[in-house]
């Protein structure tokens, strides 16, 4: 799950191999809300999110 533009996020994604490494991903742009706002787990109905950024906390909120 990552903020972003869609098309930027996704290259990043795919050229750094993290595709290879995960089921799928959410990029903020393409679900209309950004991380880490709990709809967007809602709206794909996940279960397992891995958030990578500055604030562990604001991560953890936002997922509940």
């Amino acid at each position: 799950m990552t903020n972003g533009r869609t098309e930027q996020q996704g290259a990043e994604i795919r050229n750094c191999g993290l595709d290879a490494l995960v089921h799928g991903w959410v990029i903020s742009e393409s679900a209309g809300h950004k991380k880490p706002a709990p709809e967007i787990s809602v709206q794909r109905a996940i279960t397992h999110v891995l958030q990578a950024g500055p604030s562990t906390h604001a991560a953890a909120r936002g997922s509940r």
